[in-house]
């Protein structure tokens, strides 16, 4: 009898823990919107009218099992602006109602499109848009609660909400509002700080292709001529070599530098290019 008791008592706890496991699994998996909107009389629009406007929404959303609350709400005593902004951040999805331009409201609205995430804008059919935010598509109902409206209202709010959710989940860079305004700016030029040594050796090995690359498109006829030519490039080239293999050779490479440099700038002036008379005279002068 006893362990019949003991069984029974068992299966009893067994099934309660069962509950609360498939409750706490289902409030997991509920969606819950976040509402922002007026709830106090303003603009001529009564506590009572914003009661209503808000069952609307709760109507709506109720259709496709999203449950709603306004960012302020909580379980727990607290300070309630924390709250708020923690619950802005959170809610995977948020529906304002700017109807009457209410501050709190509009506030809460900069809030959840600074953080760029999925959210809904409302507004009655007697508020204007307001310039910094209508780029944002506003869903628009009658402020007078016409019946017909109102029901074709709730579906396109269910259909924008549901919608909005899929593109979010489908496109992790998905973005409501900031993309919009994306910053560009010039590349910055970059630049690199090298020693006067590393520069004069740079430098040189530019002089040394420059020759090359005259030798090459030379267009002397006379063979005299062209071995002249030959001749002359290569007193200078010989030392521009040279030079260009010093930054690896043992001893005081500024001293063997500044020697071949001197011996460069001499020889030179027997070379037929002018540019490359300016080149190495300006190394010679930077050492």
């Amino acid at each position: 009898m006893g362990k019949k008791a003991a069984s029974r008592s068992q299966e009893k706890e067994d099934r309660v823990e069962s509950e609360e496991a498939k409750a706490e699994e289902n409030k997991q998996a509920t969606i819950i919107c976040g509402l922002v909107m007026p709830i106090s009389e303003i603009d001529g629009c009564s506590a009572e009218h914003w009661v209503e406007v808000r069952d609307i929404i709760e109507e709506a959303l109720a259709a496709i099992d999203i449950k709603t609350s306004l960012v302020s709400d909580g379980d727990e005593v607290g300070i309630i602006q924390e709250r708020i902004v923690q619950n802005l951040y959170d809610r995977p999805i948020v529906v304002c109602d700017v109807s009457c331009k209410n501050p709190n409201v509009m506030f809460e609205l900069g809030l959840r499109l600074a953080f760029d995430m999925p959210t809904i804008i409302l507004k009655d059919d007697m508020t204007n848009y307001t310039f910094d935010i209508n780029v944002v598509e506003h869903l628009g109902y009658p402020r007078d609660m016409n019946y017909w409206s109102i029901q074709k209202f709730k579906k396109l709010l269910a259909k924008k909400v549901k919608a909005t959710l899929q593109k979010k989940n489908e496109d992790d860079e998905y973005s409501p509002f900031l993309k919009a305004f994306n910053k560009k700016r010039v590349a910055d030029i970059e630049t690199k700080d090298v020693s006067s040594l590393e520069f004069l050796t740079d430098e040189l090995k530019a002089i040394s292709d420059k020759l090359d690359f005259l030798n090459r498109r030379t267009g002397v006829n006379s063979f005299k001529n062209k071995l002249s030519h030959q001749q002359h490039t290569m007193t200078i080239k010989s030392p521009v070599d040279k030079l260009c293999k010093l930054e690896n050779s043992d001893g005081d490479y500024e001293v063997l530098l500044m020697s071949e440099l001197e011996d460069l700038a001499n020889a030179e002036g027997k070379a037929i290019h002018h540019d490359l008379d300016e080149d190495i005279y300006t190394l010679v002068d930077l050492f």
